[in-house]
């Protein structure tokens, strides 16, 4: 599965719990939909679910799919069905998805600007992957892929 996030300048993923991401750029916008539009099964908690933005839910080209701790909804349930899934969520969500080993490729694309620093929303990848595999600097975005040592080899 693929993890896909936007952290600030500083390393944080939201400014609280109903983030809007307002202060991201358009460029973020347009990478996160280029992203799931080409895998197209998302798959989120239900509280990043609840924050998404009805236009996007409804977009045709994507389907969502909610998280459970357990069942067929599971992650490593949903890893077997759907291992091309792009993960979306808060950094308790992907940390969780990367205890569980179901993460191959993480995605983090980091902003120019810092917002105010809440540890519940610090990138919970910071400083723990390896060197990436390639970035891109688009000057008012960074993005960089790094595969995990969950990733299968190729």
């Amino acid at each position: 599965m693929i993890a896909i996030l936007v952290e600030s300048k500083n390393g944080y993923m939201a400014k609280g719990p109903n983030d809007n991401m307002s202060w991201t750029p358009v460029l973020d916008k347009q990478i996160f939909q280029l992203l799931t539009t080409f895998n197209n099964v998302c798959i989120c908690s239900k509280h990043t679910y609840t924050l998404l933005p009805q236009k996007m839910l409804s977009d045709p080209a994507r389907e969502f799919i909610v998280a459970e701790r357990v069942g067929s909804k599971s992650l490593p349930a949903l890893n077997i069905v759907y291992p091309n899934a792009c993960l979306i969520g808060g950094p308790e969500f992907l940390k969780s998805a990367y205890n569980l080993s179901v993460i191959d490729t993480i995605i983090i694309s980091t902003t120019k600007t810092p917002i105010e620093p809440n540890e519940r929303y610090k990138n919970p990848f910071n400083g723990n992957l390896p060197n990436p595999i390639t970035t891109i600097n688009f000057g008012e975005l960074t993005v960089k892929m790094y595969k995990t040592q969950h990733g299968k080899e190729k």
